[in-house]
Formats: C-alpha cells, structure tokens, sequence
C-alpha cells in the first residue's frame, strides 16, 4: 500500500479525530477486525459493535472509521478513532482518493471460463518487460479481495491484471469500481453460476454490465464467436471494441490450428501481420485465451510477435487439463479445478483428440450453482457427453447421479454409467477397467469433497 497520514484522507472522507493521535502513518487498510494490523486503518462498514484488536501488540499505532464507537477488546493506547456520517460513503472516498495516486494500465478479464488462464497469460507477458505487476491470485476473485489487491498496488507498482468473477448481481460493477480498468476482457460466457440469477438470459446480462464498468470507455476485448456474448447490447458503447477468434470479421484471428508437442500451435492473423504461435496445454480454448492476451497486451505497447514468443514459457495453474501417466499406464487428465458446462466442454474436445485408438472414461462429480436450471443442464450434459463419443461414464456422489441418468437418455449404454459413492469406490472401480489405452477424464470442482484426493491416488 501507498502510505499515507490521516490527515491525508480526513477531508475526502468528511471524517474528525476524537480521540488518540491525529496524524498517524497509515501502511495498511482493511474492513475485518482480524485483518488489521499495525499502523493500519479500519474501515467499520459492517459497523461492527465490537472490535477485538487484542492480535495486535500493546501500543501498535491503529485508525478505526466508524460511524459509532464501538467498544474495542485489547490494545486501547495506539488506537485513533475517526467519527464520519456516512461509513459506506467515506470508504468509497478513500477507494477514490487512492486510487487517484497511481496511474497505470489496469486490466479487467471476466468471462465463465478461461479468466484465470487469460489474466495468468497476460501477467506472464507483462513480466517480460515490468518489474512489478500486481494481479489477482489463482482463482480467488470474491468481492472480500478486493481492497486487499487494491491496496497491493503502490508506487513501484507497473501494471495491474485483475480477474473479476461474479455470484451474485452486481459483483461486476462493484469489482470495477475498485479498480477502474482500461482495458476489459470477456473470455467467454457461457452456464456459471445461476443459482443467483433468475435464468441464462439474465446471467448474460450481468456480464454485460462489463460496459458499464468500463465507464462505456476504455477497449473492451470480447470473444468474437461467442453467441452469448454477441446477445449483449452494445450499441451505445463509446469505448473501442476488439475481437478475437476464427471468424473472418475477427481483429484477432486464428487459422491452422493444431495439437502440438504439450500444447496448441496456430497461426494468429492481426493488423496485417501473420504470427506464428505456440502456447502451452492442450485445447481449442488456449488458443482463445491466448488471443484476448495477445490483444490486451498489444493495447499497452508490447510487440505482439515477443508476446507471442513469451507465450511459449506460459505454465498453467495446476488441474487445468493437466496430462500425467497414470496409474497401470493409463493416459490421466486432471481438470479438477472447477466444474461448469462450458470447461466441461472444452476438456472432452480434449479427450476424443487423445482417445481416438484408445478408450476413454471420464469421472465427475456434480456440476454446482446451477439452481433451478440443474436439471434442463444436466440434460445438456448428457447430450454432451454421447455427442463427444464418452464411452465410460463415472459419476461421483448422489447429487451427481443425475448426470448419468441423462446420458443414459440420450444414447449411451447403460452398461457404461457407473454409480459410486465417493474417491475410494472410484478409484477400486477404475483399478478394474484402465490400462495403458485407457484415457480417464477427472472432471469436478475443487469445492466438491466427494472426490478429494482422487487425482493424486491414480498418478503413476
């Protein structure tokens, strides 16, 4: 964090010191009593009644901002306490205030898959030439991270690259008012989450509030291929609009696409120029997020043929169709991280380019947060599942049952839907079935404790 004084926020958030120091150093920022630390300032949104700062050591200078004051457990002697009117309004001046002190690109990636690989990618790039490039780390993108990767950035600070999830309305806006990106990315949108949204269309919607977020300015870069995406309105964007993908119409295009030695090889069609590029792990859906990096980057400067080139060294967060020699000799694909339709999709593609002289078996577990809309998805899934040529189908848990009922409706033998309870009948069935031409697909999310630990017992 930029350190500040009090004295330096006080008339952006209409605030008055009443008791303690009036000016201490600030070098940290928090809304959770738990959090603070010293020379740290707390913001009481949740207006708190009660605040413990016994974690801190006895005379650690500490700011509390609060509407009312509460009563406060532990070291009482370092502490300033600042009365404001209006908490919520105070603290957004103080996000405001702060971010006035740094002027840098900021980049926003959302999308319901390949956000996390897009903002990784695109870091990677950054590295090449900044030092010092604050983003969002692996996956964790909730709306409680959100100050505390605010407050990463500082004066040595190059560049930010920050993934913006959503599970509920809103969580889009609320994110960009944080950071107030430049530069926005929508990897693709597909079914992820919806037991917030009242259905699809307004899932959509949501992501669509991307524009908003920009300021309905700035480069918004979208997946030109994307149907849903292409049902959002963006008629009245003031903002500049870039596209990736394989259409024609595309900025970014992608032709020859191929399978590589551990991962995609394409040639990539932009500005009039013809590159070559590799980027590592297997999948149609690298190539896409390799082309919205490719695109932001270009925005801020860099060369896109030593971007590309940069690509090459790219390392994947783990369980993202990740390859391991598995047990017997069996072909093992982890995609353990997370579990919805459309990354669903994209790792069977995976599976039926590996298994065409090979049998396959994939393993899932349920698909969550899908709300009402669980059962008209796991009919789709089950289409999926028949139309990539599945041959062996485990599912994992009772709530997943309902996937392979569905397969089963739609074509495929009941002979080859397989019920277990958990990890350890898993893992006792396959020792059954796999061998060396065996390729088995771990499909499921990291939050589902049904299959915990299962990807580690089946590598070689």
């Amino acid at each position: 964090m930029i350190h500040l004084h009090l004295q330096d926020l006080l008339e952006k958030i209409k605030g008055k010191v009443v008791e303690g120091p009036v000016n201490p150093q600030l070098t940290n920022a928090t809304v959770l009593p738990n959090k603070l630390k010293s020379h740290g300032v707390l913001f009481n949104t949740h207006n708190y009644k009660t605040i413990d700062c016994s974690h801190l050591k006895n005379g650690a200078a500490w700011v509390i901002i609060t509407e009312k004051k509460p009563e406060i457990i532990g070291n009482h002697s370092g502490v300033t306490l600042v009365i404001v009117q209006k908490i919520r309004k105070s603290y957004w001046k103080f996000i405001e205030y702060y971010q006035s002190l740094f002027d840098i690109p900021i980049i926003g990636v959302t999308g319901t898959c390949g956000k996390s690989t897009t903002k990784d990618m695109i870091r990677h790039i950054l590295k090449q030439k900044y030092k010092n490039v604050v983003s969002t780390y692996k996956s964790r993108n909730g709306l409680t991270m959100n100050l505390p990767y605010l407050t990463k950035i500082d004066e040595k600070t190059d560049a930010a690259v920050i993934e913006m999830g959503i599970a509920h309305p809103n969580d889009l806006l609320v994110t960009c008012r944080y950071f107030r990106p430049q530069i926005g990315i929508i990897t693709t949108i597909g079914v992820d989450p919806l037991d917030q949204f009242k259905d699809q269309d307004h899932y959509i919607q949501e992501k669509g509030t991307f524009l908003k977020g920009l300021g309905n300015q700035g480069t918004l870069i979208i997946n030109g291929d994307n149907e849903n995406i292409k049902k959002i309105d963006m008629s009245q964007y003031q903002g500049d609009i870039i596209t990736f993908g394989q259409e024609d119409s595309c900025h970014y295009k992608a032709s020859k696409i191929t399978y590589g030695n551990g991962g995609m090889e394409f040639i990539l069609h932009t500005k009039g120029m013809t590159v070559p590029v590799y980027v590592p792990g297997y999948g149609e859906h690298n190539v896409y997020n390799a082309m919205a990096a490719l695109a932001a980057v270009a925005l801020i400067g860099f060369d896109i043929k030593k971007s590309a080139k940069a690509l090459a060294s790219f390392e994947h967060i783990e369980r993202h169709i990740q390859f391991y020699k598995g047990m017997k000799g069996c072909t093992l694909i982890d995609d353990t991280w997370s579990s919805n339709p459309t990354s669903l999709e994209a790792a069977l593609k995976v599976v039926k380019k590996f298994s065409q002289d090979k049998k396959n078996i994939v393993v899932m577990g349920r698909i969550a947060l899908l709300g009402n809309a669980t059962a008209k998805i796991y009919t789709q899934v089950g289409r999926m599942l028949n139309k990539y040529g599945v041959d062996t189908l485990i599912t994992i848990g009772n709530r997943a049952k309902a996937i392979g009922d569905a397969a089963m409706k739609h074509g495929m033998d009941k002979k080859s839907v397989f019920v277990c309870r958990d990890a350890t009948e898993v893992y006792n069935l396959l020792q059954t079935m796999i061998d060396e031409n065996t390729v088995v697909l771990l499909k499921n999310s990291m939050i589902d404790s049904a299959s915990k630990g299962l990807a580690e017992k089946l590598r070689f």
